[in-house]
């Protein structure tokens, strides 16, 4: 785009002297590169957390995983509450209300949005399958707001457990860590006394997680595979890689050795089967 803005200033009148050329002048045929990248001085980050501190942060926040399902409860509930004509439908909010409507009730819905249930049978396994997607806002009467952009999802039967939650997601009434805002996009599946895998990262209640490949084996008493992170405040990222069912293992910042440590997942492991 420069080169056209430099090829457009040239008007007025025209040069008599084109063969002329002032004293160290270039010539159209010089070549003298990019210029030179500035000399930026930047600081590394630094870790603020030790092995052990990070295996407890580890271990708070998973205590309490996202939970889709109270998403689609609340969701519902709230729907409940609208009448007729505002938002008109108990599963969805159309585009006639982008900008919002106010029901009878008090409360305030806006936005899109769209609820669905049903049964659902894959590898093997049934389990009723409940979620709500769309970017959306709801307020209760007394000022309470859930919402929404992106999609929750949740699996359930006797010994399943499946969930997956993407986007932003804040419900005033909520639970610590949806009453605090969610953000992210994390699976988990949780098949009782078989197997937990998760993958993919978010924030639950201020820490930022992160997991890839990881799964916690029952045949081991839950121990665990895969790779785990967590943020630092000074944007680093602390990374640990388990296997063989053992939950201790090496503390890496950045690349960096920082120490090892022994997490332990008891919490996340009681927190789903608390969903079954």
């Amino acid at each position: 785009m420069i080169w056209i803005l430099l090829a457009c200033s040239g008007g007025g009148a025209p040069d008599t002297h084109k063969n002329a050329e002032p004293a160290n002048s270039l010539s159209a045929n010089d070549d003298t590169g990019p210029p030179p990248l500035p000399d930026i001085s930047q600081t590394g980050a630094k870790p603020s957390l030790s092995a052990n501190e990070v295996a407890r942060s580890l271990e708070a926040a998973w205590s309490t995983p996202p939970d889709p399902g109270e998403v689609v409860e609340a969701y519902a509930y709230l729907m409940s509450m609208g009448d007729e004509f505002c938002p008109g439908d108990p599963y969805s909010i159309t585009d006639i209300w982008l900008y919002g409507c106010t029901a009878e009730t008090g409360f305030s819905f806006a936005g899109v949005s769209e609820s669905f249930y049903q049964r659902i049978e894959q590898q093997g396994f049934e389990g009723d399958l409940a979620g709500v997607s769309g970017d959306f806002w709801i307020d209760t009467n007394t000022g309470s707001t859930l919402e929404g952009g992106g999609h929750a999802v949740v699996i359930k039967d006797e010994k399943l457990w499946a969930a997956e939650m993407a986007g932003s997601w804040r419900w005033d009434e909520g639970s610590a860590p949806l009453a605090h805002g969610f953000s992210g996009n994390i699976l988990i599946e949780f098949v009782d006394d078989f197997a937990i895998t998760m993958r993919g990262a978010a924030d639950i209640s201020g820490t930022h997680v992160a997991a890839q490949d990881y799964m916690l084996s029952a045949v081991c008493d839950y121990g665990p595979s895969g790779k785990m992170s967590l943020r630092d405040p000074s944007g680093g990222w602390y990374t640990l890689n388990f296997s063989n069912c053992n939950p201790c293992t090496d503390v890496y910042f950045e690349g960096e050795l920082l120490g090892e440590t022994c997490v332990d997942m008891s919490g996340f492991v009681n927190a789903l089967r608390g969903r079954l």
